[in-house]
């Protein structure tokens, strides 16, 4: 055997560089999966809250005397329930159906 000292073939740049920015995005990649996990292991799961707890319960809301109510539409974190009638003519009025609070009015006023 020789004793000649071996030199290692140079690796190509671009073979290099593949190989780091394909191991960052597996690194990215692994860390998005871990905390998508742990965020809906400990967020706020409105099915599952809305499963075990019971309703909030009786809820008044005010209105003017002789209102009738032409539409309810319930939407995925909001209730809105059309009026008509009275002195303040159609309003939509908007309801948090997860906890029986008014979020606010919209009076629908016709254009001349």
């Amino acid at each position: 055997m020789t004793d000649e000292a071996v030199s290692p073939r140079p690796v190509p740049k671009g073979l290099l560089a593949t190989v780091i920015v394909l191991g960052v995005l597996f690194i990215v990649g692994f860390v998005v999966v871990v905390g998508t996990i742990i965020y809906r292991l400990t967020g706020d799961n409105d099915t599952i809250a809305a499963a075990a707890k019971p309703g909030f319960g009786p809820v008044q809301i005010a209105v003017e005397p002789g209102v009738t109510v032409r539409q309810i539409e319930l939407h995925e974190r909001r209730m809105a329930i059309h009026v008509t009638g009275g002195a303040g003519g159609d309003q939509i009025i908007f309801i948090d159906p997860k906890r029986g609070n008014e979020l606010g009015r919209v009076t629908l006023v016709p254009t001349p």
